[in-house]
This record gives C-alpha cells, structure tokens and sequence, in this order.
C-alpha cells in the first residue's frame, strides 16, 4: 500500500480536492431549495456554514451527530413557526432524494453487470414508503408539526426537480471523486470500479456510529473493489486515499462555512445596530419636535 501511496500522481488528486468540495456545496444547495420552497429564504453563506459546521461535527463526534447539529443550525436561521419540525422535515427531504439519485446511480452499475440488481431495490422502496406515509399522515392529521416534518410530501414537482438536481449534482462530483483517486494510483479502467467503490463505501458509512467514520467506511470501500477485481494494496491505497480526501475537503469547507456564518453574523449585527441607532434618532428628533409643539401653544 505504501508503495502506491508514494507513486500517487498529485495532478488528479488535486482534480480529485475540487470535486470533493463541490459535494457538500451542492448538498448544502439541496437544503437551501427545499427551504425555498417551503417560503423560507435563506442566504449562500447562511446554507453554506449550517451545512459545513455539520460536515466537521460528523468528522469528530460519533452516530452522525453533525445531522443533528445542522438541523439545529439550520433551525436557528429561521422565523418560520415549529422551525425545528420544519428543519427536520427539509433534512428527511434531503436525504430521500440522496436514497432515489444513489439508487439510479447504483442502477447504472447494475445495468453494467457491476453489481447486482436487488442492490437498488432499498434505495427506491424506502423513498416511496416514506413519501406515501406523509401524504397518509397529512390526510390523516393536518398540524403544523405533520406539515414540517411531512415536508417532501408537500413539494411541488417542479420542486423535486430542483432538489433532485441538487442531490445529483453532489452525487456526480462524488462519482468524480472517486474517478480521479483511481487514476492517481494508475488503477486501470477506473470507471468500471467506481459503482462497486460507492456501494462499498455506502455499507461503511450506514454502519458505523464512530466518528468520522473511523476506517470502517474505508474498509468496506476495500473489500468491494477487492471483490470486484482491484489488487488488495491498490484497493486499501485508493480507500484511504478518498477517505483522506473527502476529510480535508469536508473540514475546509466547514471551516470557510463558519467564517462566513461569523462575517454574515456580524454584518447582521452591525445592520440592526444602525437601524436602532436611526430608530433612536428619529424617536428623538420627534420628542423634540412635539416638545416644541407644546411650548409654542402655551
């Protein structure tokens, strides 16, 4: 492994940062539409730092707690009633739309002779089911909370397509990701292991409730391009090599998302201050006035 490790060539591995940072951005878009599409308005950046601080949580702390983490962030952004219910609901969106876009992504492979073919049928069960219930639910039992968490049963097809080309945006730049770490370590014919990778990788995240994953992602990543043909040293050398990738990419862009949540909160800050200070001195200029009214009469 170390062998192949030391003849990476930087060049696609540098190909490889770029697009890794374009998985959480887009993701990150994925949130903000669905929140535009429930009426909440929230800025780049605001997206950007509640997506981002997660992406560093889900790093170091164990079970995901980064998903949790953005919700309350996310939450926090907003004016809307039941914010949480509300945030809750755009995650479950989210990660629907992830289940449908990884399913297609898994069906190409399957319709390649990658991998098998019931390795789809999950991905695409699961979202409908849950889709179903929240039409049920709503039917059932219209309340605010239903509502926000029911949120993916209430977009419009036009939002779905927005949401679903967000998603297939993050899924792409992944796919491209895993493409380039390949072909830094010269594993031939890359594109015909990218589909056992992702599912590999998929196992791993699903079921790990260390931090960061913790290797085990990796290992699974490891013994799905074994099984699919890749040399051991060459599979345990491209699985820590996305791993190591996909990390710094996460951490940087979750650093750059915090410093844009502390510029736009000051910046908030400095605009509410003036707009008291101009509050302040019109209520002022208006008691003077008044005053002036009433000695004048007397």
């Amino acid at each position: 492994m170390a062998t192949e490790l030391l003849g990476a060539r930087p060049l696609p591995l540098i190909g490889a940062t770029v697009c890794a940072l374009l998985v959480p951005a887009a993701t990150a878009g994925a949130w903000r539409s669905v929140f535009a599409s429930r009426g909440v308005r929230l800025g780049v950046g605001e997206a950007w730092g509640c997506y981002g601080i997660g992406s560093v949580a889900n790093t170091f702390l164990p079970g995901r707690a980064g998903d949790a983490l953005r919700i309350e962030l996310f939450s926090r952004r907003l004016r809307a009633h039941r914010r949480r219910w509300l945030a809750c609901g755009v995650s479950v969106s989210v990660v629907l739309a992830q289940s449908v876009v990884f399913g297609c992504v898994l069906g190409v492979g399957a319709a390649l002779g990658a991998l098998p073919i019931w390795t789809i049928a999950p991905l695409l069960v699961l979202p409908a089911v849950t889709w179903g219930l929240g039409r049920f639910a709503l039917r059932a039992r219209r309340s605010d909370r239903v509502a926000c968490l029911a949120a993916a049963a209430t977009l419009t097809p036009l939002a779905w397509v927005r949401l679903l080309g967000w998603v297939a945006a993050s899924a792409l730049a992944r796919l491209l990701v895993v493409v380039a770490v390949f072909d830094s370590l010269s594993i031939p014919h890359p594109a015909a292991y990218v589909f056992a990778a992702l599912s590999g990788l998929a196992v791993g995240t699903s079921l790990t409730p260390a931090p960061g994953g913790a290797g085990l992602a990796a290992a699974t990543m490891s013994v799905a391009l074994v099984h699919a043909g890749v040399s051991g040293p060459a599979a345990v050398a491209a699985s820590v090599s996305f791993h190591a990738v996909e990390t710094a990419a996460g951490l940087l862009f979750g650093a750059s998302g915090w410093l844009l949540l502390r510029v736009t909160g000051l910046r908030a800050g400095a605009r509410s201050r003036s707009a008291a200070g101009t509050a302040a001195s019109w209520v002022r200029a208006g008691s003077r006035t008044s005053a002036r009214a009433v000695l004048a009469r007397g």
